[in-house]
């Protein structure tokens, strides 16, 4: 076989001046470097493949004779003059490359290494980036990891730095310098060197400054507010800081509102009513966290006899002068069972006797209560009844037979009746109500027949509604 190969190879040679066998061979190996050169294209592998590309372009002659052209085209085609523009287009890519690494490393290298400036280095990565969208190469990656690592340590210190500055200008000049250091261990330059300096020097201030707030605080919480301000006023003046700022409104404002309360005390005594309420009420919006203020302002309604504002104030005010006043205000409103819940946690004996009496009158109550609702029912007064049962519910809770007798037979007498007078503009206005409420198919199926209805009857107002 290889001798009838080499027979027809020089048979060729002679008759056409090329070996057909020879171009066949060279044919079959060019088709398989040009597949691996696209593959290495298709990797990123630009370098690769350009040499192998530029390898097989060489191996064919660029002026080929009539009979070589031919036996090639035979052989592979038109896969070279197809190959060729991609090579020449690998081989730009890689010069472009090659251009903007250059200009890359040139540009990184111009880097004044300021921990306050990444933009250098923000460009380099860029132009790195640029060039691994067309090479794969994990020099590049180490590169831009590289730049990177150091954008992160520049961000870092910068935030560090500069935090450190906010906090030295509110005068923390103890945690300005913990910033400080942490951007210390990063770079070290002299606009840091000296911003720790002045910190420095100022420390032994911010210690003596704390001391003298620590010891005010804990004046305050002994409740000696004047001293503490007389206290704080030097130091503050000394060494300004917003803590301390803070510490003095809080101080005036509670000079102020016990000052205000004080005076209503003075004038309720007097028995000038309105202008303890006036000083009450300033001591209030000063201190509203102060519960004495609220007890004083409940007690000025009792003597006048405002229930509702004796509530009001007293609303979530602990302890059991508290709950017995607001009691007593829900007993002079009738309403005999908050009275009780808010007299059950109180152990006063005499208490314990009004509870007694307060239960026995409630139970009076109740039992008139339904027995009043029975009677309106026999009566075949039904909105009544249904007035009476809402009121009771209110007033004394859920009772079972109240809510039964309710749901079961008032409304639905109420209902019936209602539907068998048929008008359809209540009968509507009253099952949408009920649809809006319960949200229940029952109360959506009765709007619609209602509203068809109306519909029916009124079909020139159908806009209306």
């Amino acid at each position: 076989m290889k001798s009838i190969l080499n027979g027809i190879n020089y048979l060729s040679l002679i008759i056409f001046g090329v070996g057909v066998v020879d171009v066949f061979l060279k044919a079959a190996q060019s088709k398989k470097d040009i597949q691996q050169a696209r593959t290495l294209a298709q990797r990123k592998q630009l370098l690769k493949a350009v040499q192998i590309g530029k390898k097989v372009i060489a191996q064919w002659p660029s002026s080929p004779t009539f009979f070589e052209q031919r036996f090639r085209y035979m052989a592979m085609g038109d896969v070279l003059e197809k190959f060729k523009p991609q090579v020449n287009k690998w081989h730009s890519q890689v010069k472009m490359v090659q251009k903007t690494l250059a200009s890359a490393r040139k540009l990184e290298a111009s880097d004044q290494k300021n921990p306050m400036d990444i933009t250098v280095l923000s460009q380099v990565v860029q132009l790195y980036q640029k060039c691994t969208n067309l090479i794969d190469d994990p020099k590049l990656i180490k590169s831009i990891e590289r730049c990177q690592k150091e954008i992160k340590c520049r961000h870092q210190f910068q935030s560090f730095f500069a935090t450190g500055q906010e906090q030295a200008k509110q005068k923390q000049f103890k945690q300005a310098l913990a910033y400080f250091a942490q951007a210390q261990q990063l770079f070290v330059t002299p606009e840091l060197q000296i911003a720790i300096h002045n910190c420095s020097v100022q420390v032994k201030q911010e210690e003596q400054y704390e001391v003298t707030l620590k010891k005010v605080r804990s004046m305050a919480k002994a409740g000696q507010f004047k001293d503490a301000l007389a206290v704080l006023d030097p130091a503050q003046a000394q060494f300004n800081r917003s803590d301390g700022q803070e510490l003095v409104r809080q101080l005036s404002r509670v000079i102020q509102g016990k000052k205000l309360f004080n005076q209503g005390l003075l004038a309720e005594k007097a028995g000038d009513f309105k202008t303890a309420d006036t000083h009450y009420q300033e001591a209030l919006m000063l201190l509203p966290e102060l519960t004495e203020t609220r007890m004083r302002l409940s007690l000025l309604s009792v003597k006048t006899e405002n229930w509702n504002q004796v509530i009001h104030y007293l609303e979530k005010v602990p302890g059991q002068q508290a709950n017995y006043l607001r009691g007593f205000a829900y007993f002079k409103q009738n309403n005999l069972p908050q009275a009780d819940r808010e007299w059950q946690s109180l152990a006063h004996s005499q208490v314990k006797d009004q509870r007694l009496i307060i239960q026995n009158i409630t139970q009076r109550q109740r039992l008139l209560a339904i027995r009043e609702i029975e009677e309106y029912v026999n009566n075949n007064k039904l909105k009544l009844a249904l007035s009476s049962s809402s009121n009771f519910i209110k007033k004394f809770g859920v009772d079972p037979i109240v809510k039964s007798n309710l749901e079961d037979h008032i409304q639905p007498r109420l209902e019936s009746e209602i539907w068998q007078e048929k008008d359809w503009l209540t009968i509507a206005e009253n099952t949408e109500s009920q649809w809006i409420q319960n949200c229940d198919i029952k109360s959506l199926h009765n709007w619609v027949v209602a509203c068809y209805y109306q519909a029916q009857i009124y079909p020139n107002k159908r806009g209306d509604w």
